[in-house]
């Protein structure tokens, strides 16, 4: 379908212009058994999931804590990446504090470092808030949506603290965790103390980590002078540089991490810098899908014959299935320029090959029998056009294709004039 051309191009921007930032995203509740109480989220879906000219695909989920605040940085980056393909598309769950202090901290403390005792009185429910992912939000999301079997919690400060207690906890709740400047200062940096045991067991292997750390505003004697002393503010200090040596420590426990630190930014301006590295890291073999890559992808420009990139676009999509560790398709929308490009070169066996491909992959999709339907309309054949045709209307009735079936009849549409093989 040739709409689908334009479309990849202009969808995003032409919706973010005509009906607001984020046309895509609502807030929803859920009651909390739990937490004894209603939990506010708010939820993007791709655009895609909507689209009736397109096939039906499925979607990793980003859990993002302090949803109120960070949905944006998330979104943001998701959007713009996705649409160029360097990230997957995915949905969004953004969830809202109530008490933020309770749900991220994993102890309870009656006060500390950064924390006087009025705050730190109702910490250390971070245990239940883990069960209301598990048990309540995420079953949820998973029945409501089309989500695939792949989850990233992506967390900032006290957030940052609660996904690293849920990744060496509770490693196989989420494929993908990112701690965002976290407080690891807690409880007398207890979680960090509690590491280099845990991450000397075996279980992370698929697991991937991204640890963005802000490093601007802070003295950078302090770090001599604090590890001379040991003392809560040393500790403090020296949290997330001392988890990162168990990190290192310990190469066998098969987790995929990383760290960077952030010269210029604070604590409060790392997160949006801090979330696009992370996206890329988790999903860093996607890019080769990107709209950047013309020597892959781009026909006038790749010296691949059109098998061979087929070919390499397939070996492609199962280095990212296996990075990710579920099936990820050929992009619909993707293959789709491909098989029109070739088309208008007259390749016709090359059009063929693509528009096959994407009928194999998206058996639901109107697009791809309308597309099948301009293939054998270009070389000839009425008869299969007209088929074609008339199957991408029982999933979507779309006018120009039906203005297509009607000229072909009007000509005598019933009649195998001509043998697209022979060409």
């Amino acid at each position: 379908m040739k709409l689908l051309l334009l479309l990849c191009g202009v969808l995003l921007l032409g919706n973010l212009h005509a009906q607001g930032l984020w046309p895509a995203a609502h807030i929803r509740q859920i009651q909390s058994r739990v937490l004894k109480e209603q939990r506010t989220y708010t939820v993007y879906v791709p655009q895609s999931a909507h689209d009736s000219l397109v096939g039906r695909q499925r979607y990793p989920v980003l859990y993002v804590l302090d949803g109120e605040s960070q949905f944006q940085n998330t979104a943001t980056v998701l959007e713009q990446l996705s649409w160029q393909r360097v990230l997957p598309e995915a949905i969004i769950v953004a969830i809202h504090n109530t008490d933020r202090i309770r749900d991220l901290t994993p102890t309870h403390i009656k006060s500390g470092l950064y924390m006087d005792q009025r705050g730190a009185a109702t910490s250390g429910g971070g245990e239940a808030f883990t069960r209301f992912l598990q048990q309540e939000l995420m079953p949820r999301i998973d029945s409501t949506y089309a989500t695939a079997p792949y989850r990233m919690l992506i967390g900032t400060s006290l957030g940052g603290l609660f996904v690293v207690n849920t990744l060496l906890h509770h490693p196989d709740l989420f494929q993908a965790y990112v701690a965002i400047d976290p407080s690891l200062w807690w409880d007398d940096a207890k979680l960090v103390r509690e590491a280099g045991n845990l991450l000397a067991q075996p279980k992370f292997a698929g697991k991937t980590l991204y640890l963005p750390v802000a490093t601007a505003f802070k003295e950078a004697g302090d770090t001599v002078a604090a590890a001379a002393r040991n003392t809560v503010e040393r500790r403090a200090f020296l949290a997330i540089p001392d988890f990162i040596t168990e990190l290192r420590k310990h190469p066998a426990s098969g987790l995929r991490w990383a760290a960077k630190y952030y010269r210029t930014e604070g604590h409060n301006s790392v997160p949006l810098p801090g979330t696009y590295d992370a996206l890329r890291h988790a999903f860093s073999t996607h890019q080769q899908l990107s709209i950047d890559n013309v020597a892959l992808l781009e026909p006038a420009v790749t010296k691949l014959r059109a098998p061979v990139l087929q070919d390499s676009l397939l070996a492609v999509c199962r280095a990212v299935s296996r990075q990710l560790g579920y099936t990820v398709r050929p992009p619909e929308a993707l293959v789709n320029r491909l098989g029109y490009t070739y088309l208008a070169r007259k390749e016709f066996a090359a059009a063929r090959a693509f528009f096959q491909l994407n009928q194999q992959n998206y058996p639901d999709s109107f697009n791809v029998y309308d597309a099948m339907g301009d293939y054998y309309s270009a070389v000839g054949d009425k008869q299969n056009a007209t088929r074609e045709f008339s199957k991408a209307l029982t999933i979507y009735q779309y006018s120009e294709t039906r203005q297509k079936l009607q000229t072909l009849q009007a000509k005598g549409g019933g009649k195998n004039v001509r043998n697209p093989d022979s060409r």
